[in-house]
């Protein structure tokens, strides 16, 4: 389907594959445009699996990057055969294993264009309204402040960017929820809305027909910590009372379990302190995404923590598979948020002729249709 895609909006797009049948595998890309309508290839090449920091066994990588000289073909290329273009489009071939977590974005400053990923699905027609509605959702470790700032910086940055009306359901564990209450910077009001952590629980037991204290030790007996993410989501489905929202946020550490990207949730939102961690899997949180009608994702990534390969895959295996557009956002790279507000901003208001999001600190899924308009208004011909 994104191939599809691809050659029905012309796009100048880096194709990556992991080719695993050499002698010794790599990375093989090559950059492909319509310049005239028909598809013409640029340029081919390969690159050493080490030079993005990757073995040829299965060991997660400790350290990715974007090799020097593929960045300088794309940027030679785009500041020379393709100058012009309006922006550069990724296409991941499945499988591509932790190519996905790669630090693409950071061709931004050498292209000046936006950098997009190609999703694998078709866009569903869905007409939201004009509120921007959010979850926000942050599980953070016992202690840490990250969580609370994250909140009031997005939030400030969503009021500083958003040219349509704004409604934050914020969901946080009671550690970050007590930060909030006490910090004067938290702002809520009628567009936000805070919930009680210590609802998150009886939320879970009213939805899942637990009824008493003893049900609720041989259920936990059955399923020990697997059903935090349960928990969390019937925390979420019944604080909004029925209401859908355009946009679930997801602020948690991540984790591999194996080589799959997960989410980690505390089992118990409403108490402080150490609590035993679930995970949340990429098909948990699409699961979630539909139930609450969301059509966009976001992550924000744990500042300084070892955790962003995981949020990273997880989000580029969740925005390949949904029709939805899903971003990526490094709360350390973005700390006023602006970065990740005006992102969601381009995409609450298509028709605004808001900028394409550019920056290191992001990546996003979206779909050419929505993307192409505004592209089309910026292009100036070099």
């Amino acid at each position: 389907m994104a191939d599809i895609m691809v050659r029905q909006w012309g796009l100048a797009v880096l194709k990556v594959r992991l080719d695993l049948s050499r002698k010794i595998p790599a990375v093989t890309s090559e950059l492909i445009a319509y310049p005239d309508g028909t598809e013409r290839q640029f340029w081919s090449r390969a690159d050493p699996l080490a030079d993005f920091g990757l073995a040829s066994g299965t060991t997660p990588p400790t350290h990715l990057e974007l090799p020097r000289a593929l960045a300088a073909a794309v940027d030679d290329s785009l500041h020379g055969e393709l100058r012009g273009q309006a922006s550069l489009w990724l296409r991941l071939v499945p499988p591509y294993g932790y190519l996905g977590a790669v630090p693409w974005e950071d061709l931004v400053p050498l292209i000046g264009v936006p950098l997009l990923r190609v999703p694998d699905r078709l866009p569903i027609p869905v007409d939201f309204g004009n509120t921007w509605s959010t979850v926000l959702a942050v599980s953070a470790p016992p202690g840490a402040v990250w969580g609370a700032a994250h909140v009031i910086r997005h939030l400030q940055a969503l009021r500083r960017n958003l040219t349509v009306p704004l409604q934050v359901d914020v969901f946080a564990d009671a550690h970050t929820h007590g930060l909030l209450t006490d910090d004067p910077a938290f702002e809520a009001g009628p567009d936000v809305r805070l919930h009680q952590p210590d609802h998150a629980i009886p939320a879970h037991e009213e939805r899942s027909g637990v009824r008493s204290r003893q049900d609720h030790q041989v259920q936990a007996a059955r399923r020990p910590f697997p059903s935090a993410n349960l928990i969390w989501a019937d925390w979420m489905i019944s604080g909004l009372g029925g209401r859908a929202v355009r946009a679930l946020h997801l602020a948690t550490p991540g984790a591999l379990d194996g080589i799959r990207p997960v989410l980690r949730f505390s089992t118990n939102p409403g108490r402080s302190g150490r609590t035993p961690w679930a995970v949340g899997t990429d098909d948990d949180v699409c699961q979630l995404a539909d139930v609450l009608g969301a059509s966009l994702v976001t992550f924000s990534s744990p500042p300084a923590h070892h955790s962003d390969l995981a949020i990273r895959m997880l989000a580029d295996w969740i925005g390949q598979s949904r029709p939805g557009p899903t971003l990526y956002s490094s709360m350390a790279g973005d700390p006023t948020g602006d970065v990740l507000a005006s992102a969601e901003a381009f995409l609450a208001a298509p028709h605004d002729a808001l900028p394409v999001p550019q920056h290191p600190s992001l990546f996003g899924y979206i779909q050419p249709e929505a993307a192409h308009p505004s592209l089309t208004d910026q292009w100036l011909p070099a």
